[in-house]
């Protein structure tokens, strides 16, 4: 899990300086997504038990994780700044970048504890 973490919140501080020069908070959804998919398929084949139930699990997870990404994917690319980042952005003012960077770690931190 650790490892799953540090990687995790390394993708999302990245994704956070995408964000932040695209001027688009929406990208956590996309990126968290695929941190919840990427663990939560990682976890399955790494789990013990019996292999085909494990290549399953990890199929499911990663089918839903690559559905809902597409998803949010291409609401990033045809719509603005999601309206609950924008209100965001609006009411923090100069400190919106700090905020968010601190919402971007706080997913990973949750797709750690939900891929689980």
């Amino acid at each position: 899990m650790l490892v799953g973490a540090t990687s995790c919140s390394a993708v999302m501080a990245g994704v956070w300086a995408f964000a932040r020069a695209r001027r688009n908070a929406g990208w956590v959804d996309l990126a968290w997504t695929l941190c919840v998919g990427a663990l939560g398929v990682g976890y399955a084949l790494a789990g013990s038990g019996w292999a085909p139930r494990r290549a399953l699990l990890a199929a499911l997870i990663g089918a839903w994780s690559l559905r809902l990404a597409a998803h949010l994917y291409a609401r990033l690319r045809r719509e603005p700044e999601d309206g609950r980042y924008a209100w965001m952005r609006e009411q923090r003012g100069a400190g919106f970048d700090r905020a968010m960077f601190g919402l971007f770690q706080a997913q990973a931190l949750v797709a750690v504890l939900l891929s689980v």
